[in-house]
């Protein structure tokens, strides 16, 4: 965790850490509240989501089935509205682990799975209908951003961002010099048992921590959601001042167009979705008016950091020693 959290600032690497510990605490403990369901998901910090994969999260899933009883599912093949598609989950399953979703995952096709009860059936025999109370959590986990979502579905989530300390070339393996969990011995097999009781504990004391996006993953957002040639005419944009001074939405549009190479193809219509998205994922704050020329056309300009202050408990947490 302290490898996968890394990030350089330092208090980010910290408060991902902290974060890193309470979600764990959180999938163990069967408690769901009906108020705020919500449902992991595991993203990465990489910024080009074709590099993306073996980062640790599949580590991390391990780890809680060291524990509880989980059930995986394939993401990019698996229907939630199949007729068995939660034939192997049973009153004691405690997470259904959906990994290595595609791009064109959607979280609000899980909506009733994170919120309502699960009908499980298996062939030949009668359904068991589990409550919400008595369903399992929901653990996701892609290398990829989920970019757009309706604000219902926003507070559905737990993001968990991984670093791109491990990847495909580099594993844990070769960090630690051993397998792990296979080639554990009882003592070390002690230590993390004792460590995951403490996440649960920091969990049940202190509730979900959860942290902003890193700016690679902001990136990686937008450029997932909006195309490569949008984010580099935005970055160039919002980075000037002119993005602090009201101008036509359609001159922007128009400086675009002559920024890239896309041509009438990305609309004026995309453009504005784009821009409010990219906006949105980097906390500024979006302004629009209509100006005082004829047909008065809408104008538009940016408060860059408005939005910006992350609102953690990482501090209050900072101090925190482990005791092993």
């Amino acid at each position: 965790l302290e490898k996968v959290s890394k990030d350089e600032n330092k208090e980010t690497w910290i408060n991902r850490k902290i974060s890193a510990y309470t979600v764990i605490g959180y999938l163990l403990h069967r408690y769901k509240n009906p108020i705020t369901p919500k449902a992991v998901i595991l993203m990465e910090q990489c910024d080009d989501y074709d590099k993306g994969g073996g980062t640790g999260k599949g580590i991390f899933a391990k780890a809680l089935a060291e524990i509880v009883n989980v059930v995986y599912k394939v993401g990019k093949s698996f229907d939630p509205g199949a007729t068995f598609a939660f034939q192997d989950v049973t009153p004691h399953t405690a997470i259904i682990n959906i990994n290595d979703t595609g791009k064109s995952f959607k979280i609000e096709d899980y909506n009733s799975l994170i919120t309502d009860a699960i009908h499980t059936e298996k062939k030949n025999k009668d359904s068991i209908t589990l409550t919400y109370d008595e369903s399992p959590k929901i653990l996701i986990d892609m290398n990829y951003s989920i970019t757009e979502m309706a604000a219902s579905a926003q507070r559905r989530i737990i993001r968990l961002e991984f670093s791109d300390y491990f990847s495909l070339s580099y594993t844990p393996e070769k960090e630690f010099g051993h397998a792990l969990f296979k080639d554990w011995d009882d003592i070390e097999f002690n230590r993390f048992d004792n460590f995951m009781a403490q996440c649960a504990f920091l969990y049940l004391k202190n509730g979900v921590i959860e942290v902003d996006l890193s700016e690679s993953g902001k990136v990686k957002s937008i450029k997932q959601r909006c195309g490569l040639e949008f984010f580099d005419w935005f970055k160039d944009w919002s980075e000037s001042e002119i993005s602090k001074k009201p101008v036509k939405i359609s001159e922007l549009y128009s400086g675009f167009l002559e920024f890239t190479s896309v041509g009438k193809d990305y609309s004026a219509q995309s453009f504005g979705r784009s821009l409010a998205f990219a906006c949105k994922v980097c906390k500024y704050q979006m302004n629009e008016q209509r100006s005082n020329d004829p047909g008065r056309p809408r104008m538009t300009w940016i408060d860059t950091g408005a939005m910006s202050e992350d609102v953690t408990r990482g501090e209050f947490l900072q101090g925190l020693e482990l005791p092993f």
